[in-house]
């Protein structure tokens, strides 16, 4: 029994094991260029080769195109940044300020103006009234005024209590032939809400 490869025997165990036939071995009698060339192998490797420096060739154009554009969007926001002037910024917060400041005082204003109908109605004749302090959201308000008498004074205290309204008086002095006094009220800022 003979254990040796007829193939090994003869000397060229390669390519009895299609190396020759699947392009991997050329024969030493074929060893042009053209067939080297010709072979799959290494036509497929120049392919791979020309696929990876045209994906690389066209990530550096697109890198060098996002440069671009990024460098010319640089310029129009300096570009932007200069038109706009500080004067300009000024001119328009003091407005913005100036407008905010109207719409509190309108809404102040409403309220307040609210205040005094009340006040107005709760007031008797015989009381005058010379300066007042008034915060709308606290729902307190300050006064300051005169009463023809002791007596007067007694009776609008009681009007302002009938009307919910918390009163304490001081400062109370004579003036005159009258009552100089110091009211200090507070109320429900929601009453003046509501009308």
């Amino acid at each position: 029994m003979d254990l040796i490869p007829r193939q090994q025997k003869q000397g060229n165990y390669l390519s009895n094991f299609g190396l020759k036939s699947r392009g991997i071995l050329i024969d030493k009698k074929d060893s042009s260029r053209w067939v080297f060339l010709s072979n799959k192998w290494v036509i497929l490797s120049f392919c791979a080769l020309g696929l990876g420096l045209a994906v690389f060739g066209g990530l550096k154009v697109y890198d060098y195109y996002l440069h671009k554009n990024i460098k010319d969007l640089e310029g129009q926001i300096l570009s932007a940044h200069s038109q706009y002037s500080q004067e300009m910024i000024n001119k328009v917060t003091e407005t913005e300020n100036a407008i905010e400041i109207v719409e509190n005082l309108s809404k102040n204003h409403i309220f307040s103006s609210l205040f005094f109908e009340k006040i107005e109605k709760l007031t008797l004749p015989e009381i005058q009234w010379d300066g007042y302090r008034i915060d709308t959201r606290l729902g307190e308000a300050e006064l300051s005024g005169q009463a023809a008498s002791y007596s007067f004074l007694a009776k609008q205290m009681d009007k302002f209590k009938e009307a919910n309204f918390e009163i304490s008086i001081s400062g109370i002095n004579l003036k005159g032939g009258g009552v100089s006094f110091s009211a200090a009220i507070k109320f429900d800022a929601a009453i003046l809400l509501n009308e």
